[in-house]
């Protein structure tokens, strides 16, 4: 028995040819998603210092370096940074210390610190990948704070709410006040 093939023509060859790279294209986007190479990769490193302005006001500073470590770019829409006092203990944190099991609240994951500041900024921050840049918040702290926490949470532009988060615990400076320069000659 022979069989019969059906006479090869350019056009059956082109339509062979299409069909060949169409699904190469699937495969190798389904490859790309499946090697996670399509989602956002940041590393946030923060660096937090303070300064004693005042008998009773402090300077404070927040430098967070991102790095986009992904091949993809990163693309940031918004920013949040908030100050909160972790020390002197809130009379209600000192209360929960002493009567609960727990110092967190309810079902929460991080305790409710009495928050200080918030600075919410519209950033419009690209990043290709490998591309660091530099973003960075300054607070007034009141005193009698002495241990304050910097949070931080970077919107992620493509994904609405989702993002990155960071935060430092930070033993505020009240022993160095700058000394004013002098201006006798």
């Amino acid at each position: 028995m022979k069989l019969h093939w059906p006479p090869v023509t350019k056009e059956g060859v082109e339509k062979i040819r299409n069909l060949a790279e169409i699904a190469a294209l699937i495969l190798a986007g389904g490859w790309f998603l499946f090697r996670g190479e399509a989602t956002s990769r940041l590393n946030i490193s923060a660096d937090v210092q303070s300064l004693k302005l005042t008998e009773d006001v402090a300077w404070l500073r927040c430098d967070a370096v991102l790095e986009n470590v992904g091949s993809t770019k990163v693309e940031i829409t918004k920013a949040t940074a908030r100050l909160q006092k972790m020390l002197p203990l809130e009379p209600y944190i000192h209360k929960r210390l002493e009567t609960e099991d727990r110092l967190l609240k309810d079902q929460s994951r991080v305790v409710d610190w009495p928050e200080i500041d918030e600075i919410v900024t519209a950033e419009h921050v690209v990043l290709g990948p490998g591309e660091k840049q530099m973003l960075n918040w300054e607070f007034k702290v009141p005193r009698p704070t002495t241990v304050a926490r910097v949070y931080l949470y970077l919107i992620d532009g493509k994904h609405g709410t989702l993002g990155w988060t960071v935060s430092r615990v930070h033993a505020v400076n009240w022993t160095e006040t700058p000394k004013e320069p002098s201006h006798e000659k």
